[in-house]
């Protein structure tokens, strides 16, 4: 990236997300192209490669996710709840404020649904497993690297 594409995309990211000179700017932006559906940059695994090590290391320097409170879309917390709210009586586990690409909540339903063994579903977000899961998915979470809570009764 030469100095010119550097110096623009500083411009961008300020517009966009805030301007360290007005005391507006967020504290940390990562942006990585590791693992998409139709990238250009490396293969899917040398980007799931990447993506798992750049993990580790934010997790290594204490700086894992977004820092979120009452004030973020989704709110502050997040954890493992038994739910049927909206699902018709039918009763789900919900996994909520895992902060990751699509992709990565994508790979880690498949890995809670194996767990599990049973079915599930990402949305807006929130994933979604049938029937009450609490248990093994709070510890298919923790096997992932993540420090689940449980939320709810």
């Amino acid at each position: 990236m030469s100095r010119q594409e550097l110096l623009s995309a500083q411009v961008s990211l300020a517009k966009h997300y805030g301007d360290a000179g007005k005391g507006s700017a967020i504290a940390r932006h990562i942006m990585l192209c590791a693992v998409s559906e139709k990238q250009k940059c490396c293969s899917r695994e040398a980007g799931m490669e990447s993506w798992q090590f750049l993990k580790e290391r934010l997790k290594e320097l204490g700086l894992v996710g977004p820092q979120r409170d009452a004030d973020s879309p989704r709110g502050a917390g997040g954890g493992v709840q038994r739910t049927k709210a909206g699902k018709g009586g039918k009763l789900v586990t919900a996994i909520t404020g895992v902060e990751a690409p699509e992709a990565e909540l994508k790979a880690l339903l498949k890995q809670l649904k194996a767990a599990a063994g049973t079915g599930g579903t990402v949305k807006d977000g929130v994933i979604e497993l049938q029937g009450d899961q609490v248990a093994p998915a709070l510890t298919a979470l923790e096997t992932a690297g993540y420090r689940p809570k449980q939320a709810g009764g």
